[in-house]
This record gives structure tokens, sequence and C-alpha cells, in this order.
């Protein structure tokens, strides 16, 4: 009976040293990993604010497209009455000069 009693169990013993080895593995890693969270978070957030500038840079562009457009278009139309304009003054200048040499 006392034989027993004095013997140790396993859960008596001290933990093995590759135990220790590998706790302390298991917290070097999980320090890179919550670092690595943080970072992921960080450029997460970064890529959130460019995103946002993106849009609104679009939105912009956009916007400075469709004046260039209505520009170019008013444009288009003022050069288009002046050719007109200007092709009409020189038929009349044609007709006149053809007159003036038929008399």
């Amino acid at each position: 009976r006392e034989l027993i009693l004095s013997r140790k169990t396993d859960t008596d013993a001290p933990p093995p040293p590759e135990l220790g080895l590998m706790v302390s593995e298991i917290e070097g890693q999980l320090t890179v990993l919550s670092s690595t969270s943080d970072d992921v978070a960080k450029y997460s957030k970064r890529l959130d604010e460019l995103m946002s500038k993106f849009i609104e840079l679009s939105k912009r562009t956009n916007k400075l497209n469709e004046m260039a457009r209505v520009y170019n278009a008013q444009q288009l139309d003022i050069f288009s009455a002046r050719l007109n304009r200007t092709m009409e003054e020189e038929l009349e200048r044609r007709d006149r000069s053809e007159e003036v040499k038929a008399t």
C-alpha cells in the first residue's frame, strides 16, 4: 500500500524540454501573426482610403469629360457655321465674278 502511494504519476513529472520550446515557438508565431494582422488591417484601411479617392477622382473626371464634350460640340457648331458662311460668301463672290465677266 505504501508503495502505491509513494509512486509518482505521469502528471507529477516535469514537462519535457521540447514542450517549452514548442510553447516558445507558438508564442513567437502568435506574435508574428498578430503583427501581420495589424499590418493587414492598416493596409486595408489605406486601400479603402485610396478607393474613396479614386471614386471621387473618377466622378470629377467624368464631370470634366462631359464639360469638355459639351464645349467641343459648341466649338464644332461654331466652326461649322463659320465654314458654311465662308463657303456661301465664296459662292456669292464667284457668282458676281462670273456676272462681271459675262457683261
